[in-house]
């Protein structure tokens, strides 16, 4: 997979399983533990449905697809969703859709959030956990890349305040996006 990267983005994370990027000027949430997190654009690659209490087995009986996961997504009860809508990335069918947290969802270590989407199986080079919290908004795109698997684009707007203006931001990263055959 591979990004045209904007002048002045900074490179957060790129690890086997994930990427991140940050935009110039960014905003950011303090986590109750100290964590800075920052308004990115993040790729998530080969997610199951996570527990929302942050346990890392998948949820039984729901699929890998983009279609099953964005399906799956749109209807959490800790979630406000939009609708699913068919759309394109890097030139193959995908799927997307803007969600932020509903009052239904809990609170773990002191503040409102949910876990989503988890890594792949028990290898820590994949590992990892995507969730939001407090007044988060996310746009997600779920594709299925050339090798089978389901890869997960989000737009990330951790305050909440701008997401139009994050949005705006990460479609030239967005629209770069490459899938190595």
């Amino acid at each position: 997979m591979g990004v045209t990267v904007p002048t002045g983005w900074i490179l957060e994370d790129d690890s086997p399983a994930t990427l991140s990027l940050i935009r110039p000027g960014a905003r950011f949430i303090h986590q109750p533990d100290g964590t800075d997190i920052f308004d990115a654009v993040r790729m998530y690659s080969q997610p199951v449905a996570g527990q929302p209490d942050g346990g890392v087995d998948p949820v039984p009986g729901v699929g890998t697809s983009p279609l099953a996961l964005a399906n799956w997504l749109a209807t959490r009860p800790q979630l406000t969703a939009s609708a699913v809508t068919k759309t394109a990335l890097a030139g193959l069918p995908a799927y997307t859709l803007d969600f932020t947290l509903s009052s239904s969802a809990g609170e773990l270590c002191g503040v409102r959030c949910v876990n989503l989407l988890n890594g792949p199986g028990p290898d820590p080079s994949k590992a990892y956990q995507l969730g939001i919290l407090g007044t988060w908004k996310d746009r997600a795109y779920l594709v299925k890349a050339p090798d089978g698997s389901t890869v997960v684009v989000t737009i990330e707007d951790t305050d909440g305040n701008g997401f139009d203006d994050e949005v705006a931001a990460a479609l030239r990263i967005i629209e770069s996006l490459v899938f190595e055959k």
